[in-house]
């Protein structure tokens, strides 16, 4: 009898160990969650900067199969001589510190063929870049303190590829940011479209 009250007692004991570990661990995915959520990745209007003002312009960019619903984003003319940096902010409203980790920004990598990749950024952030993609990836090193937020800036320059006069491309939800917080990753990135490239007599396809 005593034998198999132990053995009650012993697993009451170990299934209440198991039960309080499992809330721990969900209180503490919950956590990192909402600390991640906290961060904004913000897009300016003037987020494309270049040596020629006449190289960046506002593109209409549309929403879903309906003509009526655009959205205007900055946009960059691939012209030869390309000479430009894209920037944008990165803030952390929340109250726990988080750690970016990593940058990815759609179709502005090696691989793609649109005529235009930002190939390093001008800030001491990163470790090294992952090339050969079509979209610029980059490996951050920098916490964000509660109420801190930090600009990023990569330079834009022409690459091999083409893109037909009147031609154009937008990206939505880009750059995406990695960053962990209490040790668990995650991504954040900002909403909507979010810049586009057009093309230009310099960016034809035709040969």
């Amino acid at each position: 009898m005593e034998k198999k009250r132990g053995r009650i007692v012993a697993f009451t004991i170990g299934a209440v160990l198991v039960f309080g570990v499992a809330v721990i661990g969900a209180v503490w995915v919950s956590n990192a969650a909402k600390a991640r959520s906290q961060v904004e990745v913000l897009i300016g209007a003037d987020a494309f900067s270049c040596e020629r003002p006449e190289d960046v312009t506002i593109f209409e960019y549309e929403l879903g199969s309906s003509e009526e619903i655009k959205y205007p984003v900055p946009a960059l003319k691939l012209n030869d001589g390309l000479a430009c940096t894209f920037s944008f902010s990165i803030s952390n409203a929340g109250k726990t510190k988080v750690s970016l980790t990593g940058l990815g920004i759609a179709m502005m990598g090696e691989g793609n063929a649109n005529g235009a990749h930002m190939p390093r950024l001008t800030l001491n952030l990163i470790e090294r870049t992952v090339g050969g993609s079509a979209d610029a990836n980059f490996v951050l090193n920098q916490d964000l303190l509660p109420g801190d937020a930090v600009r990023i800036s990569a330079v834009v320059e022409r690459s091999p590829g083409c893109m037909s006069v009147g031609g154009s491309m937008g990206t939505v939800r880009t750059p995406e940011v990695t960053l962990s917080a209490y040790g668990l990753s995650g991504t954040v990135t900002p909403q909507g479209p979010a810049f586009a490239v057009v093309g230009t007599p310099d960016s034809t396809c035709d040969t």
